[in-house]
């Protein structure tokens, strides 16, 4: 498998793990609080004078504000390991590089295969790092 198509590979796996976390916090979590939230929020209505209704509800949703706060904080904190896991791989393949390089995987294609599995090795120790 080529650099490019097992590096593509990779990021569809990662993209597909993203969707069914999120699809399994938004329907275990996510729609739980929310539906306290609502609940809660709806009683304020009904019992809360006029005056204390806005107070109510803040409250009420409080705790779902605070959980998308949090999956958004760790979200960016997995993102961020990543892209620096990244950039840590790539100086590393850079850094090995020469002049002569190009020539010599030219010449040399067994060269050109150590290099994709460098990046292969790199790719998926981004993976499962984070």
């Amino acid at each position: 498998m080529s650099g490019q198509a097992f590096e593509s590979e990779a990021l569809d796996q990662l993209q597909n793990s993203f969707k069914r976390l999120e699809v399994e916090l938004k329907d275990k979590e996510y729609r739980n609080l929310a539906k306290k939230s609502f609940q809660c929020a709806t009683k304020c209505c009904i019992n809360s004078e006029a005056n204390a209704i806005d107070s109510c509800v803040g409250e009420c949703t409080q705790p779902l504000m605070q959980y998308q706060q949090f999956v958004q904080q760790q979200v960016q904190t997995f993102q961020e390991r990543l892209q620096r896991c990244q950039r840590d791989c790539n100086e590393e393949i850079v850094s090995s590089l020469t002049p002569t390089t190009p020539l010599l995987i030219l010449l040399f294609p067994p060269r050109l295969t150590r290099f994709h599995s460098k990046t292969e090795y790199h790719i998926l120790t981004c993976r499962s790092c984070p």
